[in-house]
């Protein structure tokens, strides 16, 4: 099973890559709430890993974390000039997929 799941993933990377200048990658949010909004995001959290995000590039305070490896995700997003913004909010539909080892 293993095999089947790497094969996949080459499979989409090849295909994402011969699409690059065709028809770049772009993220699909939720189509029941296609804004993305916050707006009505309401609860208190017990979780003390934090990062400060910067007011220019996220409309949050904060981002809750669940690993190191997110808080350096959002000091290096937060630098990349190809980065308009970004929220981690859970429940939005947006995940950054990655393997653990590779």
């Amino acid at each position: 099973m293993a095999h089947a799941g790497m094969a996949c993933e080459r499979i989409t990377a090849a295909i994402t890559r011969s699409l690059e200048d065709k028809s770049p990658i772009q993220a699909i949010l939720d189509p029941y709430n296609p804004a993305g909004s916050t707006m009505h995001v309401n609860f208190n959290i017990s979780r003390s890993l934090r990062w400060k995000t910067a007011p220019g590039k996220c409309h949050v305070n904060c981002c809750i974390l669940d690993s190191d490896w997110e808080a350096g995700f959002c000091r290096v997003i937060e630098g990349h000039p190809g980065v308009i913004s970004y929220v981690k909010n859970h429940g939005l539909g947006f995940d950054v997929q990655y393997r653990s080892g590779t």
